[in-house]
């Protein structure tokens, strides 16, 4: 990182950091802690026995630490406006797509932990999976409209047409979201990826000269130290939905802004295959009656089978990090072909 990018970097780690301690006592408080695993039922309304094994010494520990990483994020980017006077289209995209799931999550959040039976807030999966849909398309149309994303592989091809941007951009923000959300489950499994995520990410707005993205990325990837400090195992709170439906989102956002969504399927591919695995889990026992895997997403299958958490935690890591080389790699190849 360059000078500026470093100091925000560890500014926004600081800050977190700071914060966390009260944070979490605050949690504490409020009760806002990770349900009873006993209570877990799948789609099927069925209980879930190996969940339920192994996520039993978990239960108590907060919820929602997400948020903070948002908040903190949120008010570093928005000082960073008035300091280096960043372009205002990018910055709005950002915060919006970044805030907006955070609410759409921190409600699913605050829903689970006090098990409000409201109307309101008693969405069931696919009306859940509805509002997503629903904010992912409008976001990504105003988007879209403004040239603000972009899709296309250089040298191959790019599609202007807004409603297939729009249309793209929607379904990936959907899929991505839920699919970091689904991976989040094991002491610092998708914090850590994304941390992995963020590195090529900042390297690419560096070079193409995105001032937005590239402070914005610095700033999360502080947030995201001072996070993964307290959820590594053994977790002293958990990101939540408010965080992982907020990073799922963005980390889509962010490629696309960057016209490398060709990516996408590479950098997150572990998030990619986590959800796969919970899909074809469901199709397979939908057809069977019977389960394919342990439990899903795969990282509890694993763990099932007698790998210690940390050991499935870290091999994931070092994936995320050889994703993340290829990744550059590819960029560079579709920026600078060889001839």
């Amino acid at each position: 990182m360059n000078f500026i990018s470093l100091i925000l970097a560890i500014g926004s780690a600081l800050l977190a950091l700071v914060l966390y301690i009260p944070f979490i006592n605050l949690l504490y408080r409020l009760k806002i802690r990770d349900p009873n695993p006993k209570t877990h039922r799948d789609v099927f309304g069925k209980a879930t026995s190996v969940f339920q094994k192994l996520r039993a010494s978990k239960t108590g520990i907060p919820i929602g630490a997400g948020f903070l990483v948002v908040v903190v994020t949120i008010a570093l980017f928005t000082a960073g406006k008035f300091i280096f006077g960043y372009e205002t289209k990018g910055f709005l995209a950002i915060i919006s797509v970044f805030a907006t799931f955070m609410l759409i999550g921190l409600i699913d959040d605050i829903r689970k932990t006090f098990n409000i039976k409201g109307r309101a807030l008693q969405l069931r999966v696919r009306e859940k999976f509805i509002l997503q849909l629903f904010a992912s398309f409008v976001i990504s149309y105003f988007l879209a409209r403004e040239g603000i994303i972009k899709l296309s592989l250089p040298g191959v091809f790019e599609i202007t047409n807004i409603y297939l941007v729009t249309l793209f951009s929607g379904l990936g923000m959907t899929f991505m979201l839920n699919a970091f959300n689904i991976t989040d489950g094991s002491d610092g499994l998708a914090g850590g990826i994304l941390l992995f995520a963020l590195i090529p990410i900042w390297l690419i707005s560096k070079i193409q000269g995105n001032i937005e993205i590239e402070h914005f990325s610095a700033l999360w990837f502080g947030g995201m130290i001072a996070f993964l400090y307290f959820n590594v195992h053994p977790a002293r709170l958990f990101m939540g939905d408010a965080g992982s439906l907020a990073f799922g989102a963005t980390l889509t956002l962010l490629l696309m802004m960057l016209n490398v969504s060709y990516i996408i399927p590479v950098l997150g591919l572990l998030y990619i295959v986590e959800a796969s695995s919970s899909l074809f889990q469901w199709i397979y026992r939908r057809i069977t009656g019977k389960k394919f895997f342990d439990s899903a997403p795969l990282h509890y299958h694993f763990e099932n089978r007698g790998w210690p958490e940390t050991k499935v935690v870290f091999r994931f890591w070092l994936y995320q990090v050889f994703l993340s080389i290829v990744s550059l790699a590819l960029v560079f190849l579709a920026t600078f072909p060889i001839k």
